[in-house]
């Protein structure tokens, strides 16, 4: 009887660590994909910025033509005097927060258009994760550890070549 009960309790116990290994085994994830390399690759973020190196460039055409201006008002003022130094205080008072303006105007604009097509990333990634199954899909930047990865769980390629897709 001891025999009989000691080879049904052996008989379970390999039949529920056959059972956890098959789950295991059939488990998605974890996955992961490169962000930094993703990101450099994702059409919208390139034309963000893009957008925004031209705007940037089209500030320092209009400071340069400012400062200009600004240089040959100076000397104007500075050749009278009397009231010149009131007035060329005033005139960099002005100036500065014109550059501020600017440099602001710019900077939020940056920041507008690079959040846009980060949030249109993730809406990627949230897409190709539903599509191939994977409930959580970790990023890592630059291929920083990730505990457990493998050729297996890298889905970089997959995901590059799941954006081609979408720009074709």
């Amino acid at each position: 009887m001891r025999k009989l009960i000691g080879f049904s309790l052996a008989f379970s116990l390999l039949f529920c660590f056959a059972a956890a290994y098959s789950a295991f085994l059939s488990q998605k994830g974890p996955y992961f994909i490169d962000t930094e390399r993703c990101l450099q690759s994702y059409q919208p973020l390139l034309d963000a910025n893009k957008m925004v190196e031209m705007r940037d460039q089209a500030i320092k055409v209009k400071m340069k033509t400012f400062d200009d201006s600004l240089a040959h008002l100076m000397d104007t003022v500075s050749e009278h005097r009397a009231k010149g130094e009131e007035l060329l205080s005033l005139l960099n008072l002005e100036s500065n927060v014109y550059r501020h303006k600017l440099l602001d105007s710019t900077s939020r604009f940056a920041q507008a258009e690079v959040a846009e097509a980060l949030d249109s990333f993730n809406s990627t990634a949230v897409f190709f994760s539903k599509k191939d199954g994977i409930p959580v899909l970790f990023g890592s930047s630059n291929n920083t550890v990730v505990l457990g990865s493998g050729k297996k769980a890298d889905k970089t390629e997959a995901f590059l070549q799941y954006m081609e897709h979408l720009n074709e």
